[in-house]
């Protein structure tokens, strides 16, 4: 008796799970059963809600988890409808999404007896890499001390925010730099700019820092308001000359004195002053001729050096 009693408990909740099941066919069957939510998920069972944004690489496919509650649900069919079939494609079937074109779309799935049961869908169709850089122009001109931005972008324009970074290195450092696509001139001088994008797509940007000065020959001083001052009695005055056109040279200017007081001008052709004055300013003057047109400059100069 007691063997029977064991055996009983033991069976007893089978039976009770089978009774259980079968009364809830027999319910569904002649009780009609509403759907009462749908929950769409990825493989991975991550859900995703009204405001989801669901994103699938341009030419991809992406499956979808369809579940259905209550699970007795009497009519468990489910409509899909799409705001726009250009962006998106979906097999009803096989409950996935294909990615047609870069773009946004609501992909909403209703029940079909009950039409507010629904869950929106919204998907977009990007680029996870970028395919390419553009680049406005390859050939820059940036003056010293001035900035210039290169305005170079990721193709597609649907690549996913965290792959639009681009870097950027100055192959020469000492002639201009770039920061976040910004050259910036430091001296006269031709180096490159390397793009790159996180997946290792490169390009390349040729810079060309020009002088501040414009095209013409000029004493490289910046105050008007004081003499320039050297402390040797023969000071070279190519030192301080700056050439800015293609065609010229050192020998190919000529060199003339205002003032000859404090000044030997014996070596004045070859761009020597000779001082044999102190603290006496002196003028020279700087010309040349280039594609019929003149071009000149002129500066005060005094030398602060020791007796002579």
């Amino acid at each position: 008796m007691k063997k029977f009693i064991v055996i009983a408990l033991l069976v007893m909740p089978f039976v009770l799970i089978y009774f259980i099941s079968f009364s809830g066919r027999i319910l569904s069957k002649y009780t009609h059963i509403n759907i009462e939510n749908i929950y769409v998920s990825d493989t991975n069972g991550n859900i995703y809600n009204n405001d989801s944004i669901i994103q699938i690489n341009k030419g991809d496919v992406k499956s979808l988890q369809i579940s259905i509650l209550p699970t007795l649900a009497s009519n468990k069919s489910i409509v899909y409808s799409n705001s726009d079939k250009s962006v998106c494609k979906i097999d009803e079937k096989n409950n996935t999404l294909e990615g047609v074109d870069y773009g946004f779309s609501k992909v909403i799935i209703t029940a079909q007896d009950r039409r507010y049961v629904q869950v929106v869908l919204n998907v977009q169709v990007v680029e996870f890499s970028p395919l390419d850089i553009y680049l406005p122009k390859e050939n820059f001109e940036v003056v010293e001390g001035k900035w210039e931005s290169i305005n170079a972008e990721v193709i597609p324009s649907a690549v996913v925010d965290e792959n639009k970074i681009l870097k950027y290195e100055s192959l020469d450092n000492s002639i201009a730099t770039c920061e976040n696509g910004i050259i910036f001139g430091l001296k006269k001088g031709n180096t490159k700019i390397k793009i790159s994008t996180n997946n290792d797509i490169v390009k390349f940007v040729s810079v060309s820092v020009l002088s501040e000065y414009g095209q013409g020959i000029y004493f490289d001083y910046k105050d008007n308001t004081r003499a320039y001052i050297v402390n040797v009695k023969e000071f070279d005055l190519k030192n301080i000359i700056l050439i800015n056109l293609p065609d010229i040279t050192f020998d190919d200017i000529q060199f003339s004195l205002d003032s000859i007081s404090s000044v030997d001008d014996s070596k004045l052709k070859d761009g020597i002053v000779v001082f044999n004055k102190q603290k006496e300013v002196c003028y020279i003057s700087i010309t040349c001729e280039s594609g019929g047109v003149e071009y000149s400059d002129s500066i005060a100069i005094m030398y602060l050096g020791d007796e002579l």
